[in-house]
């Protein structure tokens, strides 16, 4: 009987326990049920809060067009050939650039082209022109029967003269196909019935199968790349007339037009951004490339299709409601590995997808938006799971009495303060005497940046320079020596980033230089080196956008006395942009030095250095050139704009409470930024001059 009874209660204990651990569990899967519900929620929320082009959601549904054309198909576009009028074309020929050109060679080329499938003019004959050259090519127009040609569309529609009308017919079309102002090739323009787009109209002569049904002229429709700027098959205009193979250009087609024109630095009037442009500086499309491939696009039948509206929200929904769900039943790092996991098979299906349906949708809103959002979700929520188990534990210890430990004397330890180690990279850099470098903290031109602390424990900045890192003596040694001159320069002016100190190995094969340190983004000139991030001008845009008038004019005021100064001393800088404007106890200062050398008395003397869309027209060397440097650098701290929207306005300017004084200011930033050099200003303190005076104007108003 014994026994029996200590059987049966050993089995009442074990079913109480295990009652205990399901109750437990139960209590856990409601909590995780409750994050997962929160998780999910979240989840459609953000992916419905990006899901808006014109809002937060533009950068993410750009990425997801752009994106798979990293892994497009290659297609061969052979059949079509584009003819550029470019300039060498212009001058074997004995023609103006800065004029149209001579219509009788338009005759000469279609006389040549006759071969050819189609050929579609890119340029626009709306001008009269004279007598003979119009008759001459309307007889080539007329003979050829297979030619469309461009109309312009700005404010109003102006059509081919009626001359080249007759020869051609209703074979013409719109070449204004990119309404916005960004200048990226994506949606692909039609028109409509009575003012087709000259890729519609070049597919309609080519009998391409869409154009035979007018209703899905309408349908929206995402212009297919075929590859970066080059894909299709270029000759020069000149060369074309010259060829004398007739089977070169049979059965092809043919688009002609001239290549882009280049305004200043960084400003195109007919090239736009395409999905290649991502993969390659300056890898920008003519509009001539961009017409080609909307016509191909079309008379392929290969154009992408966007997912619907509904569907696409659908997506949305049930990918937030899997994910921020699911994430929570998981620990931070398998979280993590199957966030990464996720956000990769949503990119390689995304990619199938369009190159198998061509068919594409938002799926970097899945991917860069609800993924983080649900992992960011699961680690939080798990978090607070460990905390309330923590505070349970120390609740249950408080509860259950302890015995009283005494200290043991080895546990006895002095309070030390924690010691800063250098980073990998400081250690494996070359020794600066009396000097510590503990980590990089910039980028500057030709060599690194370092915070480093001396024997006394003050921190300063250094920069390396290493002579391996040029191809020839030459850089290295200019930058030198541009040290050499701007620091006994910077040692007797406050406005002056000082230059403290300069070394020179070389056997080694670098210099240094030491440098006051600048303030940190937080802390200012109390320097925390593990976290210590330097203060300019850039990150303050990047936090704020935009300074108010009032304070982006004391800055620039700040910054053109220090400039006329560093001109009196005959130097100028050469890379002034807001990257390279620090601040130092608070104070604007010029940084990355290592550019400044000698006012040049000739344009296009000194090397050509600087940063794009900072460079004055005519380059570097001079005051003025400086002077538009700075112009730019205010244009973008007062408009909130980058420099390559100058010189447009905010669209939101009235809304601005200071967008009077800011209309005063713009007049200023228009002549510092002026092309025509007898208008901009000569020398910084006239633009110094011009802020005084604006500060004087504004101040009352802002006070009152």
């Amino acid at each position: 009987m014994v026994i029996r009874h200590g059987f049966w209660y050993r089995r009442f204990e074990w079913i109480s326990d295990f009652q205990i651990r399901i109750m437990g569990l139960k209590t856990k899967l409601t909590a995780n049920m409750r994050n997962g519900v929160i998780g999910a929620a979240l989840s459609v929320f953000c992916g419905l809060l990006f899901w808006n082009p014109l809002g937060l959601g533009r950068g993410f549904v750009r990425l997801s067009y752009d994106l798979p054309f990293r892994f497009s198909p290659k297609v061969n576009v052979d059949k079509l050939i584009l003819i550029t009028m470019d300039e060498v074309s212009y001058r074997n020929l004995g023609e103006d650039y800065d004029k149209k050109l001579d219509r009788k060679y338009h005759a000469e080329l279609l006389d040549k082209l006759t071969e050819a499938q189609l050929v579609v003019f890119d340029t626009f004959f709306s001008d009269p022109g004279s007598k003979a050259s119009n008759e001459e090519l309307a007889r080539a127009l007329k003979t050829h029967g297979r030619v469309v040609l461009a109309a312009d569309r700005e404010k109003r529609t102006i059509l081919p003269l009626g001359i080249f009308q007759k020869a051609v017919g209703s074979n013409w079309g719109i070449a204004r196909m990119l309404p916005a102002s960004d200048r990226e090739a994506r949606v692909l323009f039609t028109g409509t019935a009575d003012e087709p787009s000259l890729a519609w109209a070049a597919a309609s002569l080519a009998h391409a199968r869409i154009t035979q049904s007018p209703e899905r002229r309408m349908d929206e429709r995402w212009i297919r790349h075929y590859g970066p700027h080059g894909t299709f098959t270029n000759i020069s205009y000149f060369s074309a007339l010259k060829e004398k193979d007739p089977a070169f250009f049979q059965n092809k087609i043919i688009f002609v037009g001239g290549r882009p024109d280049i305004v200043l630095v960084g400003e195109k009037t007919d090239e736009f951004r395409t999905p290649y442009t991502r993969w390659g500086e300056g890898n920008w499309s003519s509009g001539l490339e961009v017409v080609a491939t909307m016509f191909l696009n079309l008379y392929r039948g290969d154009w992408l299709t966007q997912l619907s509206e509904g569907s696409e929200l659908l997506l949305l929904i049930l990918s937030g409601l899997l994910l921020g769900f699911g994430l929570t039943f998981f620990r931070p790092i398998p979280a993590a590995g199957l966030a990464l996991l996720g956000a990769v098979s949503v990119g390689v299906v995304a990619v199938i997808v369009i190159w198998q349906t061509q068919i594409w949708f938002s799926w970097m809103i899945i991917a860069g938006a609800q993924i983080p959002c649900a992992l960011g979700w699961s680690v939080l929520a798990y978090t607070k799971t460990l905390f309330r188990e923590k505070q349970a534990l120390e609740t249950k210890l408080a509860a259950t009495p302890q015995p009283m430990l005494l200290p043991q004397p080895s546990s006895i330890q002095s309070e030390q303060p924690t010691a800063v180690v250098p980073s990998l990279e400081a250690r494996q850099s070359p020794p600066i005497p009396n000097y510590e470098l503990i980590r990089c903290v910039g980028q500057g031109s030709f060599g690194k940046v370092w915070l480093a602390r001396n024997t006394i424990g003050m921190y300063h900045a250094v920069k390396i320079v290493h002579r391996a890192e040029f191809r020839d003596a030459a850089p290295y040694e200019r930058e030198f020596k541009g040290i050499q001159k701007y620091m006994p320069v910077s040692l007797n002016h406050p406005g002056f980033l000082r230059i403290l100190h300069v070394g020179r190995n070389d056997e080694a094969g670098y210099f240094y230089y030491m440098m006051e340190v600048g303030d940190d983004e937080i802390t200012g000139q109390k320097i925390e080196p593990a976290t210590y991030s330097p203060k300019n001008l850039a990150k303050e845009l990047d936090k704020r956008r935009k300074l108010p008038v009032v304070e982006c004019v004391q800055l620039s005021i700040t910054l053109a006395a220090v400039l006329e100064d560093l001109h009196q001393q005959h130097l100028i800088h050469r890379d002034i942009k807001p990257s390279n404007i620090i601040f130092v106890n608070g104070v604007p200062k010029f940084a990355d030095i290592g550019l400044v050398t000698d006012i040049v008395t000739k344009i296009g003397d000194a090397s050509y250095a600087g940063t794009a869309g900072f460079i004055a027209p005519e380059g570097p060397g001079a005051p003025p050139a400086d002077i538009y440097s700075l112009g730019k650098v205010i244009y973008e701290a007062s408009m909130g704009r980058g420099r390559e929207y100058f010189p447009e306005l905010p669209t939101t300017l009235v809304e601005r409470e200071d967008y009077q004084e800011l209309l005063l200011l713009n007049e200023i930033i228009l002549k510092a930024c002026e092309k025509d050099l007898n208008i901009r200003y000569q020398a910084a303190a006239e633009l110094h001059a011009d802020l005084l005076a604006l500060q004087s104007k504004i101040s009352p108003r802002q006070e009152t």
